[in-house]
């Protein structure tokens, strides 16, 4: 019933005068079965997921999608404070609200309702301003303010009112504990990575040992302020008494040159030539008290303020009076040093090895915390838009977030758990309220890894990225193609994520790399979001009713997040104009950069994007069966099964859930149908044919496989298989096997996985997602002239076809592997062929028949 005061005339004609077009389905919102069943009764018998995926940063249909138009503008439920949209109904100036079905009172921004001038009355999926800064020219913290101007009172925060907690911040944190290899193939990431980046970001470099060294960007000269970590894991001194965030970071297009002669001077702590190739570094533990340290530290930093905007480094790295002091800068006056007592060598324990990778990071999330201060702008507190991306090459021993190796027992325990202290799930949870986005790198060849089921929480609850390398050789690494792909992928920061729902249900659990928000229910915090990051969302009906007769089932999303844009030439000009009228709560504001320098560049942006998805009401079984998208069921049974190893840490557990859930799928498709169950073919709904296929690969695949496989490579996948698009699943659970006649002509597509399908044909294709395996028979080098191995003909349309293969994966870089038939590394395509029975477990035509005979014995009973 409307309320009384917008209740209409029952007798009226409506006002509207054209109703909007149709708007166009979005890929955005997926749900497991487009008409849903409408009670809980027809759901348990159709034996299908209740739930949807979703894809909040995906890219929008079209460019007019993303407006102009102030988020505050657009018209809200007052019942349920959904966003207006296209499925609404309107009658005069009231409207409906398609989810909670309220008559809300229009506003006067829809008097004239044409859908041309309201996108969001027209398009399903749309995106409104909410906070738009604009910022002339480059931003530097350290400029030298003018002298008309009053000088900037000293302090953590003091600098950093230049730029505001909305612009985007990468900080790169390497752990130098490793091999050289690792070192070497993160040094030529980074190096190559760089060009990645929006030119406008802010960068720092901190690398992580048994101490913590903050890399000066400034100079062309690298230089490291080097902080001891004490065996408890707190820092001698205090971190608060050596930096804040706004001198380790430093802007990007004003200083990228610096940056690759820093990250050029990585090297491996143990590294025989760093003696050579080493930055110089200012050692905090060589001062002989905590007093004098702290006050010369002040005085260094006083130095740094009173030369802004010097090339020269200031650090106090050598004592300029004499050659004797030049060769120990912290010499006492009796002739001792604070190396150790006067006549007595240096007693230096061996640290070489010790890895203080959780006191680093929780020294980082400090500063970052810090910074948390009143923006210079609006005086709010903001959200941070930190992406802070980590390299681990060795298990961290040292300081606070000890991680043990794994003992012999562990190493082949069938279970999968976390038993480490909650060091970093505390951790990860605080970055994740701060906005901060963590990516883990693992470059380890290491057998007892680096402890990725415990570091796992970090990237898996900020919305980061997870990924492990084992070979790190030149050609085999693919982490420098996988962090430059990762790097140049749009990127939100600061998400906030909030799913609404018709009345009829709810939604429950949301799988995924988030974490909900502490302060608002029903919020979810995204730290980082890319375009291709995906969501799986489990439904429940609101009663034991389910849907209301008639009811249309509706679900919004509603992303919040906040990303770089350029500024076109045509239009900077004018948003520096408009700075100086603009509001504060949404439209633009400016920097404190220097207004000398004119036109805007960029924009930081904080955008909300509605997304509105309308499902169909199932009125029989055969409706949910003939609108399933097999590929969103697969993918939403993968998160969950995901999930319940973890959360249960439970392998076989969770085969043996996935197993009987088949049973009872098939059970209910055949009931329905009356079929006898010779052979599952799907006639009335071909659709699910592959279903009983595609769970069995995900029984069989690494992802739940209780073998001796190693929890790092486990986490790895689950971190992957979790963000991954759907189509990108099921190729990676069940790879597409291709023939090829010759390199410039395909066979036959989309073969099965046995070996009966490698039959004459000189080449096959097989791509896995993470790998790309091309095998060559015997015909192939029998052919004239033969085919060359490895092929060298990057025209022909073998290496297009694998080009384009590598473009589709926008998180991984598969590597592209050649094998011959019978050769040793003809494993590498072997183990893809999951169809045939191997160490894994029985083969398809064996599963298929235990499967039959335990159908058919529950349809009896």
């Amino acid at each position: 019933e409307r309320p009384a005061h917008t209740r209409a005339n029952p007798h009226a004609r409506p006002s509207c005068p054209s109703a909007p077009s149709p708007p166009t389905r979005n890929m955005s919102v997926r749900f497991t079965c487009d008409a849903l069943p409408p009670n809980p009764e027809l759901k348990t018998a159709a034996g299908l997921p209740f739930g949807c995926l979703v894809k909040p940063f995906a890219p929008l249909p079209s460019p007019e999608a993303s407006t102009a138009v102030p988020a505050r503008d657009v018209a809200r439920c007052s019942n349920c404070y959904a966003y207006i949209n296209p499925y609404i109904r309107w009658s005069w100036q009231s409207w409906r609200c398609s989810l909670c079905r309220t008559w809300n009172s229009g506003t006067e921004r829809y008097k004239g309702r044409e859908s041309d001038h309201h996108p969001e009355l027209k398009r399903s999926a749309v995106e409104f301003v909410k906070k738009r800064e604009y910022v002339r020219g480059p931003p530097s913290l350290w400029s030298k303010p003018s002298s008309s101007k009053p000088q900037p009172q000293m302090g953590p925060s003091a600098s950093l009112r230049k730029i505001t907690m909305r612009h985007p911040i990468y900080i790169f944190m390497v752990d130098v504990t490793g091999t050289s290899e690792a070192i070497r193939v993160i040094k030529r990431g980074l190096l190559e990575s760089l060009d990645a980046l929006p030119p406008d970001v802010w960068v720092g470099l901190v690398t992580s040992s048994s101490k913590i060294g903050f890399h000066d960007l400034r100079s062309r000269i690298p230089h490291v302020l080097n902080v001891r970590i004490r065996d408890d894991g707190t820092l001698f001194p205090p971190i608060s008494e050596c930096l804040s965030l706004d001198q380790i970071i430093i802007p990007l297009h004003s200083a990228k040159e610096f940056i690759r002669i820093a990250i050029d001077s990585l090297d491996a702590e143990d590294s025989t030539e760093s003696g050579l190739k080493s930055p110089s570094s200012f050692d905090a533990l060589k001062w002989p008290s905590i007093e004098p340290l702290t006050a010369q530290m002040r005085s260094v930093f006083k130095r740094f303020k009173e030369n802004e905007g010097k090339e020269e480094s200031l650090l106090p790295l050598h004592s300029p009076k004499s050659e004797e002091t030049a060769k120990d800068p912290f010499k006492r006056p009796d002739g001792g040093s604070s190396h150790g007592p006067k006549g007595e060598p240096e007693k230096k324990t061996p640290a070489s090895r010790q890895n203080g990778f959780g006191s680093t990071l929780r020294s980082l999330i400090d500063i970052l915390d810090d910074a948390t201060v009143d923006a210079a702008d609006s005086h709010k507190e903001m959200r941070l838009s930190v992406r802070l991306v980590c390299f681990i090459t060795s298990r961290p021993n040292y300081g606070v977030g000890k991680i043990p190796p794994p003992s012999s027992k562990a190493h082949h325990d069938l279970r999968l758990g976390d038993t480490s202290p909650k060091f970093y799930e505390e951790l990860a949870s605080r970055a994740a309220g701060l906005g901060i986005c963590v990516d883990m790198y693992a470059a380890c060849q290491n057998n007892n890894g680096v402890g990725l089921p415990t570091l796992k929480h970090l990237p898996l609850t900020t919305g980061g990225n997870l990924r492990l390398y084992n070979e790190l050789s030149h050609q085999s690494c693919t982490l420098p193609q996988d962090l430059y792909k990762q790097l140049r992928t749009p990127h939100a920061f600061a998400g906030l994520l909030r799913i609404r729902t018709s009345s009829d249900f709810l939604v429950g659990k949301i799988y995924g790399n988030l974490t909900r928000d502490e302060t608002y229910e029903n919020i979810v915090c995204v730290p980082g979001c890319d375009s291709s990051k995906t969501f799986a969302v489990g439904f429940d009906y609101a009663n034991h009713d389910g849907f209301v007769k008639g009811s249309v089932p509706v679900v919004q999303v509603a992303f919040e997040y906040t990303c770089i844009e350029k500024i076109p030439a045509n239009e900077a000009t004018a948003g520096t104009k408009e700075n100086k009228n603009s509001s504060q709560e949404v439209g633009n504001t400016a920097s404190d950069g220097d207004s000398k320098i004119g036109k805007a560049r960029y924009a930081v942006v904080t955008r909300l994007r509605v997304i509105t998805a309308k499902a169909e009401t199932a009125r029989h079984l055969k409706d949910v069966y003939d609108s399933a998208n097999p590929e969103v069921v697969i993918t939403h049974l993968t998160h969950q099964a995901i999930d319940e190893a973890n959360k249960y840490a439970a392998l076989k557990e969770t085969q043996d859930l996935l197993r009987e859930w088949l049973v009872d799928f098939l059970v209910g498709y055949e009931t329905y149908f009356k079929k006898s169950t010779e052979s599952f073919s799907f006639k009335e709904a071909p659709d699910l044919k592959e279903i009983p296929r595609l769970i069995f690969a995900l029984i069989k695949s690494s992802l739940l496989r209780p073998e001796d496989l190693p929890h790092d490579a486990r986490v790895h996948l689950h971190s992957i298989y979790t963000s991954m698009e759907p189509d990108l699943v099921l190729r990676g659970l069940y790879p597409s096997l291709s023939s090829w006649k010759s390199l410039d002509a395909i066979g036959e597509k989309d073969l099965p996985l046995t070996k009966i399908s490698i039959s004459n044909e000189p080449l096959y294709v097989l791509d896995a997602v993470s790998a790309i395996v091309v095998l060559y028979t015997h015909a192939a080098f029998e052919m004239n002239p033969p085919i060359q191995f490895p092929p060298k003909a990057f025209g022909s349309e073998l290496a297009a076809h694998i080009k384009r293969l590598k473009k589709e994966c926008a998180q991984l870089s598969p590597r592209v592997i050649y094998v011959k038939v019978g050769g040793a590394d003809y494993v590498h395509f072997e183990c893809h062929l999951v169809e045939e029975p191997s160490v894994a477990g029985d083969g398809y035509a064996q599963f298929s028949e235990s499967l039959r005979k335990e159908v058919l014995e529950v349809m009896e009973e």
